[in-house]
């Protein structure tokens, strides 16, 4: 045998995931916890079981009344337990199936009876709402599962053969997930009277329960969460008896047989069996929750009060060898060998099913992920946000260890989003659970995400904002993020004579002292700037922000330029850095900011000075040679106008920088330039440009010389509503100069990146806080990039809190739940009228 901490059979399959609906337990804690205190009731109606979120699955109130209560239950539990596996079909890729049984029911002559109630409804509408036929295909249909589609019915046996069809189907490759489950819904329900003693009751009852089941290897590999593994299964036929309806004691002693010996399992390593289903107790449900205690007995170590022991192995039968049960719950540690259990059906007919299942395999734990990590919530109503939000606040609160990165992935990745959207940025599962359940607004931005996703505008800053340490965070957190600047900063050494990352990411006082003394320059700060705009820009879009259109200020028009095609990165950074040495070898040069328009401005400038930026209507700089612009800053004449020195050691978009234009536009003139394939707005011009324009050398020789038009840009973006201006650069010098822009009003958001130079926030909470208001603005984000190379885990957390409402044809009563559960119709039953 092999060992248990080594699983590498190819043909086991792991259970990831479960989703359970009974009486008394309206889910599988619920339903744990009973069977581990001896409380699950032997018959009785789910409770709300005539009650549905059609909302949700996209079906009318018609649509919904006319679909049986047994198909409703099943696809909100289907729903769940992909949930649970943590799988997004919408986003996952992968091939699921769906195996699914269903009891009979009255409910399609019921409605029947009820035709004149029931406008513009025909025969063959409630054949396709109530027919076993479509059990599978329906799920598979609303929940967009693109693998096979079954319905099987085995009577008593139905959920196991199911699983077994499943495990066969993941098997053969047909599929890369595969779902399991039955239903046995009744509305209403007869009360027949229980039957006491170890045998089950021999009356119909209500239970719905789904399993998700995936290889073993694979469920490894993607850090599932792991219930128990299926070890071997199969299923055969008495082939006669003395009745058709008995339980053939001799078939399904032969199939156990033939299932161990088919796994390589020994008999007497399974030191459990669980005879499921036994005289129909939940019809083509029986042994749902037989099986999933048994798998959380596996998994637990805890035998609940249901599951049989047996030190010799499987037994050949129930009725031939009485099982020993436990009467309470016990510990069940694992020996040599894995914790096994056996647990077969058979049903009326003679069908026969046996499935062996194995405590899951130990899972090395990588090492928690420090740092920040976004959790979005996302729901068809605020009603649902609001509900889940407190839930998951309850259960992060509840004592449970999960990391808050394992929380944020599974939300990421195995949560469909849906239109009202919140998010939340946190770095400890503690911090996560007071926001959620306080629902503090303030830590929770909330919001709708539109039909067409808002545009996303990627705004390069300038100069100014470069500090030391600026991306430190990001440098050690992201791989992506890390190769782009070491490979820039390769790249730029042997021009540069200095590595970037040393200025950048400095260690010790000294040489923190010594790289802030270089970033202030010119010939350091400019390629330091346009390496950490660049791979910010490639860290965005990998994790699938797309900029729809791109424009810089100054320096960030060449960031702007390599992220739309312009410039290679290689040509980009060397043309940056030729740029920086050749304005650091012109005489001292200084700007000031003026409150004056541009008219007004240039007709009391002095000679020798320049206009260097419109940044607003009343937001001018002025640039030149240092002497002159301090004499101008002190001799303005109006005390009514603001006038201040900025903290930028150059001259740039002024007749100082004239003497090098030459040479800069022969460098530039050897790289290749290209058309650029995302819509380029001009700081030069303020308008939309393209080739042949700035595909010339003559083009950035004139944006060297030419002021700054922000405030253009600005007003060229206004004519596209319903915009995101994403400031990809250090600090928020754009974000707030847009802000201020007069045509830009409600339609537009301003979204920082990076920390301005002065603000504490850890950079990746303002990172992932920027990539939460864009997905809350309808970007696609790619949440799989957000953790590449690390290996986070699936967590467990709560499913989807649907806004259920009674849908039964008028004059019919919600069942009363003879389990202990009070059923209840919270709107009251749901008639519908003619149109």
């Amino acid at each position: 045998m092999k060992a248990h901490d080594e699983p590498d059979d190819t043909s086991a399959v792991a259970v990831i995931g479960m989703a359970a609906r009974f009486p008394g337990a309206g889910d599988v804690r619920e339903l744990w916890e009973n069977a581990c205190r001896r409380a699950r009731p032997s018959y009785g109606a789910i409770e709300d079981a005539d009650t549905f979120d059609n909302e949700f699955f996209g079906l009318s109130p018609q649509e919904a009344m006319i679909t049986d209560p047994q198909h409703r239950v099943l696809l909100e539990c289907t729903h769940h337990a992909l949930e649970d596996a943590g799988c997004d079909p919408h986003q996952s890729g992968d091939i699921i199936g769906i195996y699914a049984g269903g009891g009979s029911t009255p409910y399609a002559s019921l409605l029947r009876r009820r035709l004149a109630d029931l406008p513009y409804v025909d025969d063959w509408q409630i054949r396709i709402g109530t027919a076993n036929d479509f059990l599978a295909t329906r799920a598979a249909y609303k929940l967009k599962l693109s693998g096979p589609a079954v319905t099987v019915q085995a009577s008593g046996a139905t959920w196991l053969v199911a699983i077994h069809n499943a495990a066969q189907a993941l098997l053969a490759g047909e599929c890369d997930m595969a779902l399991a489950g039955g239903a046995s819904v009744l509305l209403p329900a007869p009360h027949p009277e229980t039957e006491q003693g170890d045998a089950p009751s021999a009356g119909a009852g209500s239970g719905v329960g789904m399993v998700v089941l995936k290889l073993l290897r694979k469920a490894l590999d993607a850090g599932d969460h792991i219930h128990a593994v299926l070890r071997g299964s199969g299923v055969n036929h008495n082939g006669g008896g003395p009745s058709f309806t008995a339980t053939g004691a001799e078939g399904r002693a032969r199939l156990i047989r033939d299932v161990h010996t088919a796994a390589g399992v020994a008999a007497e390593t399974t030191t459990a069996v669980e005879a499921a289903g036994s005289g129909g107790r939940t019809d083509a449900a029986a042994g749902i929750a037989d099986f999933l205690e048994a798998v959380l007995s596996v998994e637990h170590g805890v035998i609940s009060e249901t599951l049989a022991r047996a030190g010799a192995g499987p037994r050949p039968a129930p009725e031939a060898t009485p099982a020993d049960r436990s009467t309470a719950p016990a510990a069940w540690p694992a020996t040599e060998h894995p914790r096994r259990a056996g647990i077969s059906a058979s049903g009326a007919g003679g069908t026969n099913a046996y499935v062996i299942i194995e405590q899951p395999p130990r899972q090395t734990r990588p090492p928690a992920q420090e740092g920040w990590h976004l959790l979005p919530l996302s729901a068809k109503n605020e009603a649902a946000l609001t509900e889940m939000t407190a839930r998951l606040g309850e259960h992060l609160a509840g004592g449970r260890t999960i990391e808050p990165a394992d929380v944020a992935f599974t939300l990421q990745t195995g949560r469909t989003a849906h239109p009202h959207r919140r998010f939340l940025v946190t770095d400890s599962t503690a911090d996560a659970a007071a926001v959620l359940k306080a629902g503090r607004r303030r830590r929770l931005p909330t919001g709708k995400a539109p039909r067409k996703p808002a545009d996303v505008v990627f705004t390069f800053s300038g100069q100014g904002g470069q500090h030391v340490g600026m991306t430190r965070d990001l440098y050690r957190h992201d791989h992506g993020f890390r190769a782009d600047i070491d490979r820039c900063a390769r790249l730029a050494l042997p021009a540069l004579g200095l590595d970037l990352r040393s200025v950048l990411y400095p260690e010790g006082p000294d040489a923190e002292a010594a790289a802030g003394r270089a970033l202030a320059g010119i010939g350091v700060g400019q390629p330091a700037v346009f390496i950490v705009e660049y791979a910010l820009s490639r860290l965005l879009m990998r994790w699938g922000v797309r900029p729809t259109a791109v424009t810089g200020h100054s320096l960030g028009a060449y960031a702007a330029a390599c992220t739309a095609g312009v410039f290679s990165v290689e040509d980009a950074l060397a043309i940056v850095v030729k740029r920086g040495q050749l304005l650091q070898s012109l005489p001292s040069g200084s700007m000031a900011a003026v409150t004056l328009p541009e008219s007004e401005l240039s007709d009391i400038l002095p000679e020798g000075l320049s206009i260097g930026a419109i940044n607003g209507p009343d937001q001018t700089a002025v640039s030149g040679p240092t002497a002159l612009v301090e004499q101008f800053v002190r001799d303005f004449p109006r005390p009514d106008v603001e006038v201040k020195l900025l903290k930028i050691a150059t001259a740039g978009h002024s007749t100082l920088v004239e003497p090098v234009l030459d040479e800069f536009e022969q460098f530039v003139a050897q790289a290749e330039l290209r058309a650029p394939t995302i819509p380029f707005i001009s700081d030069t011009t303020g308008q939309w440009t393209g080739a042949p324009e700035v595909t010339t050398s003559a083009y950035w020789r004139t944006h060297m010389r030419r002021p700054v038009r922000f405030h253009d840009v600005l007003g060229t973006l206004a004519e596209r509503p319903h915009s995101i201006l994403l400031e990809a650069g250090p600090g928020l010098t754009l974000t707030s100069l847009a802000r201020r822009h007069p045509a830009l009003g409600e339609d537009f958001e301003m979204v920082q990146t990076l920390p301005h130079p002065t603000d504490p926030t850890p950079e990746l909470s303002v990172l992932l806080t920027a990539l939460g208001r864009l997905w809350l603005a309808g970007t696609d984000v790619d949440f799989e990039a957000l953790h590449r190379g690390r290996s986070p885990r699936r967590a467990k957390l709560p499913g989807y809190p649907f806004q259920r409402r009674s849908f039964l044809p008028a004059g019919t009563q919600a069942p009363a739940d003879h389990g202990g559960v009070p059923a209840s119709a919270p709107s009251g039953p749901v008639t519908v009228a003619a149109p």
